[in-house]
């Protein structure tokens, strides 16, 4: 008879799911054996943090499921801050952890791995949290997961499975593919949302990673032909229409020119969006025109910004029923010239604001591929420019780490490019955070990925030490590092490594990254070739805490 971890297995593939990241445990290896059995391919990371984030930037990029395996206890622990990075993305996610034996479970015996309730703090980074209690319970729950991607808000869904439970016997009924109902959203009225477009004169659509999600570019498209909407999107909305598209003003939403944009429309369609701090500058962009929400999840609608019309469902779905609703006219001249001027004026204020950058930016945007793929660490050159300069062309082609938080980028570029092994991957970060989960750059190479790591090399985190010379009058508290070199580290994995110090050094060590289509790691050395000037504080400097030489 087949056991609970073969017919997880054989459901999983007939869900469609191809590839699991994962990490070896005693609490996984039946599930884990199951899957390759099952002709799943197992992609193994170095740390349970880098498991999740691969299953994310292979779900953002492939717009499937990313499974995710990890230890129960402590390997769950590291797991969480990948969770809840894939959380504010609204990325799906499918994490499965190991359990302690189902007879020592929540009586706290000391058992090897075992963690007080385990499923509340699971909770907390995901949407849902199951545990499989009986073998009977095992298929269940694992509808009950696609079923509540199918409906509500994207997000990372974890399942524990006891290690008795993967091995016991488990009736293994016919597969089959899954059969859904379509989502009703009877929230509004269709054909009054229609009505208000209709009868707008500087319309607006406000896209976010909800949109991206849904696949609904095409649909945007349709949308922006018919009205002369004007675009914006969030980071995570990037792509959804060609940012070359006269009518897509881009990622600027919370810059002046485009804040008094907004505050001008006279219709918003939000897609997929909750209107974030990032975008909206902690909610002081002036959204005052009718608001429609479109957002599988009830609970965004209307929790930042009033709306007029909200409604529940997902972007593409609810706007094939739309779009055939709205008339058909010619943009007013004057708007369009407004939207053109938004968008040049926010080019321009980020480029003053990086104009000492202006060499490397324009060394990157040269060398990258059309159809590469961006992944942006938390890092200063990331937010600065990266994420509003770098051309963004067409969906998933563009990811960004939601919460802010350093280390994600090399293993969600790692995922991206098991979902798109054709593509060439870009990773832009920053030496502190690539120390953080450098490590998985063996995954890369043991994968063989088209994934280049640009590393800005600055010593330290950057961004904190501008954080410090504002609020501590330059004085050092934890903020500088001893950094190794990264371009040996990059050769001594099997990868290559280089280290420009000149700009046409760096134009040519990203084209020779790009033709090898390996593993690479292009450090900047920032201090050759755009010095970190020294802070002078209004007072007389005191030594740095935690250094001995006041560096």
């Amino acid at each position: 008879m087949s056991t609970v971890a073969d017919v997880v297995a054989k459901r999983l593939s007939a869900f469609g799911v191809e590839v699991a990241f994962s990490l070896a445990s005693i609490h996984n290896l039946p599930l884990l054996d199951a899957l390759v059995r099952a002709n799943i391919r197992l992609v193994l990371a170095r740390h349970e943090q880098g498991v999740v984030h691969m299953a994310d930037g292979y779900s953002r990029v492939s717009g499937k499921v990313g499974v995710a395996i990890t230890s129960t206890g402590p390997g769950a622990g590291n797991a969480m801050g990948a969770l809840l990075e894939a959380y504010s993305a609204s990325s799906r996610v499918l994490h499965f952890t190991g359990q302690i034996d189902s007879r020592f479970l929540d009586r706290r015996k000391g058992h090897q791995h075992e963690v007080e309730d385990q499923l509340s703090m699971l909770r907390t980074g995901s949407r849902r949290a199951y545990r499989v209690r009986r073998p009977e319970d095992a298929l269940t729950t694992l509808a009950s997961c696609f079923q509540y991607w199918r409906y509500g808000r994207p997000g990372p869904i974890s399942v524990e499975i006891p290690i008795d439970i993967q091995s016991a016997p488990c009736d293994d009924p016919p597969s089959s593919s899954p059969i859904f109902l379509d989502p009703s959203y009877t929230s509004a009225s269709l054909s009054a949302v229609a009505k208000l477009i209709n009868s707008s004169k500087r319309p607006l659509i406000w896209a976010g990673g909800g949109a991206i999600a849904s696949d609904c570019s095409q649909l945007v498209l349709d949308l922006v032909e018919r009205t002369g909407a004007a675009v914006i999107t969030t980071p995570n909305g990037r792509g959804v229409i060609p940012e070359d598209h006269p009518n897509c003003i881009g990622n600027f939403a919370n810059l002046p020119h485009v804040r008094a944009f907004i505050s001008e429309a006279d219709c918003v369609l939000a897609l997929g969006t909750n209107f974030d701090w990032q975008g909206t500058d902690f909610w002081r962009v002036d959204l005052r025109a009718p608001l429609i929400q479109i957002d599988k999840d009830p609970d965004e609608l209307g929790r930042n910004y009033p709306v007029r019309f909200g409604i529940v469902g997902d972007c593409a779905g609810v706007l094939k029923s739309l779009v055939p609703l709205v008339s058909t006219r010619q943009m007013d001249e004057s708007y369009g010239k407004d939207v053109r001027s938004a968008r040049k004026d926010s080019l321009t204020t980020i480029q003053d604001r990086v104009v000492l950058h202006q060499d490397i930016i324009s060394a990157v945007a040269e060398a990258l591929p059309s159809t590469a793929v961006v992944v942006k660490d938390a890092t200063i050159a990331a937010y600065a420019w990266a994420n509003r300069l770098l051309p963004v062309l067409e969906p998933r082609s563009s990811i960004f780490a939601s919460l802010i938080a350093i280390g994600s980028g090399l293993p969600l570029a790692i995922g991206a490019g098991i979902a798109a092994p054709d593509r060439r991957i870009l990773v832009i970060a920053g030496d502190g955070g690539f120390v953080s989960t450098g490590f998985e750059f063996l995954t890369a190479v043991q994968e063989n990925l088209p994934v280049s790591v640009l590393v800005f090399n600055d010593g330290g985190y950057g961004v904190l030490r501008e954080f410090e010379n504002e609020q501590l009058d330059g004085r050092r508290v934890g903020v500088d590092l001893l950094s190794p070199s990264f371009a040996a580290f990059a050769s001594a994995c099997g990868g290559l490594g280089f280290r420009p110090t000149n700009i046409e050094e760096l134009r040519t060590s990203l084209e020779d990254a790009f033709r090898a289509a390996r593993p690479s790691i292009i450090e900047i050395d920032m201090q050759s070739i755009f010095p970190v000037l020294p802070y002078t504080p209004a007072k007389p400097a005191q030594q740095s805490i935690g250094s001995s030489n006041g560096s």
